[in-house]
């Protein structure tokens, strides 16, 4: 257990260090849909969570034909895992710089956890 702790707190240090290169991501979570069968609205229950993180590479759609210049862009991130809550593997998408984007795979090594993310 011990090492673990160690690599935990080896982690947490190296996410201080990105400081420079760190920034915003808010995560997305869409709890459900209900119906309301009275006036027939739909209604959605959601919440954000803000967290800071590093974006790994941004790819872009560069040589394929699509009018839409964000069609086919992905992101990568990077966040501490000890910074998410329990609940993250439920993210839908997530936002950073301006650009949304749904999220669709991730990977979590009990250190910190990677995700990419395609825009549209």
């Amino acid at each position: 257990m011990a090492l673990r702790d160690l690599i935990k707190s080896q982690v947490a240090n190296a996410f201080v260090s990105l400081d420079d290169i760190k920034q915003p991501i808010d995560f997305d979570i869409s709890n459900g849909r209900s119906y309301d069968f009275s006036n027939g609205a739909v209604t959605e229950t959601s919440f954000t969570v803000s967290l800071e993180g590093v974006i790994e590479d941004i790819s872009t759609n560069e040589g394929k034909a699509s009018s839409n210049i964000l069609e086919g862009v992905s992101a990568r991130f990077i966040i501490n895992r000890e910074d998410l809550p329990d609940v993250y593997n439920k993210f839908d998408t997530f936002t950073t710089n301006g650009v949304t984007y749904k999220i669709i795979e991730f990977k979590d090594n009990g250190y910190s956890v990677e995700g990419t993310g395609v825009a549209g």
